[in-house]
């Protein structure tokens, strides 16, 4: 179990550390990211698509980032949202599954994503959607 600020770039690297330990020992790596808030949910696709030893990626996303769209530089969602317009959590998960589908992967493994998401309604919360990643 690891507890870091992972923001901070050195945790990328103490992360793809202990993958590579783990997945040494003949492990699996699953990034699962539960009800993270704001931009924790990009950092985790970013961590997926950097780390290519994380074979699965689970996301519950939770709050959206914060609204740049008043100033004169909005964030890539408030683009999206601008141009796809709905609900504001609904479009936020549209955004983040399309970010994972445009996951730059390495041509030399070929690997395909294979990417869900649902809606839980076991989750008691109306920010119930689950994206699954899995390399294949």
């Amino acid at each position: 179990y690891l507890s870091r600020d992972i923001m901070l770039d050195p945790f990328f690297h103490e992360l793809a550390q202990e993958v590579d330990r783990q997945t040494r020992q003949n492990k699996t790596a699953v990034l699962v990211g539960m009800h993270l808030c704001g931009k924790l949910s990009e950092r985790a696709i970013e961590l997926f698509e950097r780390i290519p030893s994380i074979q699965a990626l689970v996301l519950c996303p939770c709050c959206l980032p914060k609204s740049q769209k008043k100033s004169t530089s909005p964030t890539a969602f408030d683009s999206y949202w601008m141009q796809n317009g709905g609900e504001a959590y609904i479009t936020w998960c549209s955004y983040l599954e399309e970010k994972i589908q445009n996951v730059v992967v390495d041509p030399d493994e070929r690997f395909l994503l294979d990417v869900r998401s649902y809606r839980d309604s076991d989750i008691h919360s109306s920010r119930n959607s689950v994206i699954t990643v899995t390399r294949k």
